[in-house]
């Protein structure tokens, strides 16, 4: 009875440690928590018209609204673009933290209008607000 005991409490702790460990695989937007504007060298916003690309940097202001934003992403806002099922995007953003560059850029994908690169994996963003923001301060019009 005492071998049978400590097989489930094996069971048990095996099984919460997998699901503790996958959970910390799925957690995607991890650089967007805890994100301040400080915290951001640049935002970069970029959009191709034609042949013309255009770059400009957000104001404080709207860089604070971006990151306030960001902040509310959660995991179930990010699906993976297991195969790079995509297009070449016409505007996004690029920001610069610590050296790191992350980008957020148009997706023409049904799970998501945005499209990120995460651990070395493609990611489809679904947040409405996220997507009319970078619509917004690149300038494009529907």
């Amino acid at each position: 009875m005492k071998r049978f005991a400590a097989l489930i409490l094996a069971a048990v702790c095996i099984l919460s440690l997998a699901a503790c460990s996958a959970k910390r695989e799925k957690e995607i937007c991890i650089w967007t928590h805890d994100l301040k504007a400080e915290d951001i060298t640049t935002v970069s916003v970029w959009n191709m018209y034609g042949d013309k690309e255009t770059l400009t940097v957000l104001s404080e202001e709207k860089t604070a609204e971006l990151v306030s934003l960001l902040n509310k992403l959660t995991d179930d806002s990010f699906t993976e673009n297991s195969e790079c099922v995509g297009g070449t995007p016409e505007y996004g953003i690029v920001l610069e933290i610590d050296g790191e560059y992350f980008c957020i850029n148009q997706s023409i994908a049904p799970p998501g209008a945005l499209e990120t690169e995460y651990g070395d994996k493609l990611w489809w963003i679904d947040n409405d607000e996220l997507t009319s923001f970078v619509k917004s301060v690149c300038k494009v019009t529907d």
